[in-house]
Order: C-alpha cells, then structure tokens, then sequence
C-alpha cells in the first residue's frame, strides 16, 4: 500500500513539472521528455484498482407539444 501511494506522489510531482514547465513556455522537446517520463510512471502505476469514476445519467425525456406540464 505505501509503494502504491509513494507511485502516485510521484506522479502527482512529475505531472506538476510538466504543468510548471507549460506554464513557463519551456521548449517544446524538455516538455516532451518531462511527458515521457509522466507517461512511464503512469504505466508503472498500473490500472485503477477500484478507483472507477462514479457517472450518474439520467434520461432526457422529451415531451410532446400537446403535453403541458406548467398550466
């Protein structure tokens, strides 16, 4: 669980450089390394275990024009 949450931390950091380094208009090739290495870490840090974003949808529902709702 501790290689796991210090993976993420290094991701979390990797991803800060690159975001410091857009922020700063570095050149394009040191902003593609930096994005390699994030890419690696990302891939080391595998799948998401149980970590599946939680969607709500709900149906749109369209009624006809003769269905008037707020008479």
């Amino acid at each position: 669980m501790a290689e796991r949450a210090e993976q993420e931390r290094a991701v979390t950091q990797q991803a800060e450089r690159v975001r410091k380094l857009k922020q700063e208009k570095a050149g394009s090739e040191q902003i593609a390394e930096e994005v390699a290495k994030l890419l690696e870490l990302k891939a080391q840090l595998g799948a998401d275990d149980g970590k599946h974003k939680f969607v709500l949808k709900t149906p749109k529902v369209k009624y006809p024009k003769s269905c008037s709702i707020l008479v």
